[in-house]
């Protein structure tokens, strides 16, 4: 099982509304192998064409995937790795 295959796996135990579920789906999907987002949140808008703000997708990223297992995945900066955790 990927670790893509497992954060959506433990979305399906959360009880998001479609917005967030879009929004993390996206997020996931531009997470790299160790958990690393690789786009820029600016990017991830332009890619969901601008349906969500900037904020929006934040804030999803920080209240639902920084709570996924493993810890600290979506991290941004090593820095942000050592805040979630």
């Amino acid at each position: 099982m990927t670790l893509q295959n497992s954060l959506e796996s433990q979305l399906n135990d959360l009880n998001l509304n479609e917005k967030e579920k879009v929004i993390s789906t996206s997020l996931i999907d531009s997470l790299d192998d160790s958990g690393q987002l690789i786009e820029e949140i600016n990017e991830i808008e332009n890619f969901l064409d601008y349906q969500f703000t900037y904020k929006e997708i934040e804030s999803v990223l920080k209240n639902v995937i920084h709570s996924l297992d493993p810890a600290g995945v979506g991290f941004r900066t090593i820095k942000e790795v050592i805040f979630i955790i």
